[in-house]
């Protein structure tokens, strides 16, 4: 009984693999069919059952060949078509610009419904290309044409034909292919748990995400503008990596001339003979285009975006990139949108990595939260004890006091013991200090009360309940549990006005506080060190000079608080405002713009995480409609004051 033959289908490939399929599958008495690069599979499929013909057995194609009006995978929508209305068409993709394919690319072709994901042909690939594809098929694999024609499959694939005209723009075209392949692939890697993909597959570590251009691979190949067509032509056939020439006229830059621009006017009728022995300046003239030229210092994001705005005709046209007035180089378009994908890819997984240590910040917080709640519920009672009897105790030793003078005025010579016992206790300074010594713990229990008052309100941060508060004592509240740091000889200036209470939640309000006024005692602690520095220099200074005498810089902390009415577009017609201001050393205006972007800090790792004002800025203009502002410097040329407004007349 002779055997069907099979159908197979190749297509999205170049015309050298192509060759390679074709000559590989018909040595196993396959029927082969070719249908070139830019067609719609699925629209060609639909056509073949209309029209009532039988469909090919088998489906070879690129993986990362991209529609042309859509930025998805053609294979995608292939290998899903297939699986719904015809799941006997297998699908087998390729990826020819890999010699070998990686897990997480063949998982992701399971994935998509795909039968096999095969790597480039060459000589050391057709072999083992050939076994699997017979085995999909069900096919016995044929070994005797396999001997005589490996050497011939081999000759194929190393002398792939490419003709003058597409020499660049294949170059190009594979490129921009792997980009939308590892585009397609980034979500992928990076959220993949498969311990088996090694870090080196998910990002480039020597790139970094603020890389600017002249971080990347530029080419640097220049040309007298006087020089002949034909010296340029030789340069692109001597470098087939070359995206184009850099134009000069006496040294000084003239212009730019792509390989693409090149070629396509040296295709035209009697191109060689106007251009190949006339100066390149007659080329460059009769082929005149907007040039996009850029900074070497800008971030390869930003070019990118750029980049992307240029007309259809001039996407894939190399970018010169000036480096300074003199020099200028060419950047290769295909190697800025790979800087980019792994630049997305690096910030992808530092977002991941970011967002757990997020969690784990929350989760320590809320804990933290908890703890304090306990530990100052715990504390109260004995504290409310303490505090509650100090009064009595006060009493009886006024008492007791009293009753010692009477017993010392009605007894006229006391006995021998009892003034040796007055002698020995120093009765006169017992009598004295007593009472002081019951005034200081009543002030250390008043102070203790109003801490544990304060840690309880800090722990109803996660209130879903809001209430009214007062602002002046949550400002109180936050500067006693801060106290422990004020004491390094910061001063706090309070000038409370007259505040009518706040609905919101107070827990919360108290957080914000406590992370400005955090970062101002850090602030100013940092400050203080360059200062007494700056004191030390000018006293060790011995030039006989008079010296100026200069007014001690002493920190400060200024917090005022009052009743506004801003002539601001608002519906709220009174605002509660807080201002917080410091006489540190002010923030830098590069840096102002992002103190309330989460994750970004200026402290070292052990000090901070970059949560503190983000929150802070979540918790006053989403959770109470209110704002918060930042004005540096505050005071001349130093200070930093933030306001915090929260509405008033609001429903």
């Amino acid at each position: 009984m002779t055997e069907i033959q099979k159908k197979v289908l190749v297509t999205q490939l170049s015309e050298g693999q192509g060759k390679l399929w074709q000559a590989a599958l018909t040595s196993q008495k396959l029927e082969v069919f070719w249908q070139p690069a830019g067609i719609d599979i699925v629209e060609l499929f639909q056509q073949i059952q209309k029209e009532g013909r039988e469909l090919p057995n088998l489906l070879i194609m690129d993986m990362g060949i991209t529609n042309p009006n859509s930025t998805s995978l053609q294979a995608v929508s292939v290998c899903r078509w297939c699986a719904e209305h015809q799941p006997n068409l297998k699908v087998i993709l390729t990826n020819p610009r890999q010699d070998k394919i990686k897990s997480v690319e063949r998982k992701w072709a399971n994935r998509q419904g795909a039968a096999g994901l095969l790597p480039r042909l060459y000589k050391d690939t057709i072999l083992d290309a050939i076994a699997q594809t017979t085995a999909i098929l069900n096919c016995r694999l044929i070994q005797e044409p396999l001997d005589r024609l490996a050497e011939t499959l081999a000759e194929i694939a190393d002398h792939e034909p490419v003709s003058r005209r597409d020499a660049g723009a294949s170059v190009r075209e594979a490129a921009t292919a792997e980009l939308v392949r590892k585009m397609a692939l980034i979500p992928l890697i990076v959220m993949s748990d498969d311990p088996e993909i090694p870090q080196s597959e998910i990002s480039n570590p020597d790139i970094s995400l603020a890389e600017t251009l002249q971080g990347l691979t530029l080419h640097d190949v220049q040309i007298e503008i006087d020089r002949p067509g034909a010296k340029v032509s030789q340069i692109f056939k001597d470098m087939p990596m070359l995206p184009g020439v850099i134009l000069t006229s006496k040294g000084e830059y003239a212009g730019m001339i792509s390989r693409t621009r090149f070629l396509e006017y040296m295709s035209r009728p009697f191109a060689l003979e106007l251009f190949s022995r006339r100066p390149i300046r007659v080329l460059y003239e009769s082929a005149q285009y907007e040039m996009q030229i850029l900074s070497g210092q800008m971030a390869v994001v930003n070019a990118a975006q750029a980049c992307l705005q240029r007309s259809a005709e001039m996407m894939y046209e190399p970018i010169v990139v000036q480096i300074d007035d003199r020099t200028y180089k060419l950047l290769d378009v295909h190697d800025l949108f790979i800087a980019q994908s792994q630049i997305h890819e690096l910030a992808t997984k530092l977002l991941r990595e970011q967002t757990q240590a997020r969690m784990v910040q929350t989760e320590k917080m809320a804990s933290l939260g908890q703890m304090v709640a306990e530990i100052s519920h715990d504390l109260r009672n004995p504290v409310q004890y303490i505090h509650g009897n100090i009064g009595y105790l006060s009493g009886y030793c006024n008492d007791l006091i009293r009753l010692l003078g009477a017993y010392d005025m009605e007894t006229v010579i006391p006995s021998e013991r009892v003034t040796a016992i007055k002698q020995e206790i120093d009765l006169d300074f017992l009598l004295q200090d007593l009472p002081k010594v019951i005034g200081s713990v009543n002030v250390g229990t008043d102070q203790l009360k109003t801490l544990v008052g304060g840690l309880q309100s800090f722990s109803h941060m996660s209130d879903n309940q809001a209430a009214l508060f007062s602002v002046n004592e949550n400002i109180e509240n936050s500067l006693v549990i801060l106290s422990n740091r004020l004491k390094d000889n910061i001063e706090v200036v309070k000038n409370f006005g007259d505040l009518p209470e706040v609905m919101g939640y107070s827990g919360q309000i108290i957080q914000v506080f406590m992370n400005i006024l955090s970062n101002a005692v850090d602030a100013l602690s940092e400050y203080a060190v360059v200062k007494t520095s700056e004191s030390n220099d000018r006293e060790t200074n011995g030039n006989g000079a008079v010296a100026v005498k200069i007014k001690p810089w002493k920190p400060q902390i200024e917090i005022t608080t009052a009743v506004i009415s801003p002539d601001m577009a608002s519906p709220v017609d009174r605002w509660v405002s807080i201002r917080i201001a410091d006489n540190g050393p002010g923030i830098p205006q590069d840096i102002q713009g992002r103190i309330f972007e989460t994750f970004f800090t200026t402290k070292s790792a052990n000090k901070g995480t970059g949560l503190g004002m983000a929150i802070g800025y979540q918790i006053v203009t989403q959770k109470h409609g209110g704002k918060l502002t930042l004005r540096s410097p505050f005071n001349g040329t130093t200070g930093t004051e933030f306001e915090v407004l929260l509405p008033l007349d609001r429903s």
